[in-house]
């Protein structure tokens, strides 16, 4: 027999992840960009420079893929393309001007978005909450071996 509060974790897991989805898709479209681009983006709220291969593995989609996605937002003059010094075949993914004010409007909106959220929750319960997602990070790290990637994942 299954464990019914473990079915009841995954139900709420689930309709976490479906909320975060909409958040981001409704930030994606008051940044004007897609979720595919919004996604690539949250890369650099970490990083400041990222090879193409990089942004591939982060993403979980291939070369190609990333290459489209770069290529939109190179158009939109929020990233740009140089050839890595250390690897003439390889590229090295940027912020421009614009691109580092989206992730300024980002990590804005983000903050503001989480403020609401938890706006009317005391301190001990935001503490509470803060807890449970550690412990729940660290047994991902556990099982799959994968470092949590922070907060460009949701």
């Amino acid at each position: 027999m299954k464990d019914s509060l473990i079915e009841q974790i995954s139900g709420s897991l689930n309709s976490i992840k479906g909320k975060c989805q909409l958040k981001d898709r409704t930030i994606a479209a008051e940044l004007k960009v897609s979720c595919s681009e919004l996604n690539c983006m949250k890369l650099f709220l970490l990083n400041s420079k990222l090879s193409v291969k990089d942004i591939a593995e982060k993403l979980g989609i291939t070369s190609g893929g990333v290459t489209k996605i770069v290529s939109q937002l190179e158009g939109q003059s929020l990233l740009r393309r140089d050839m890595d010094p250390d690897d003439r075949r390889g590229i090295v993914v940027s912020l421009t001007p614009g691109g580092e004010r989206l992730i300024a409007d980002l990590k804005k909106k983000t903050i503001n978005y989480y403020d609401s959220l938890f706006k009317n929750l005391s301190k001990a319960e935001k503490e509470d909450i803060f807890k449970g997602l550690q412990i729940l990070d660290e047994s991902w790290i556990k099982l799959t071996g994968v470092k949590s990637q922070g907060i460009e994942n949701c």
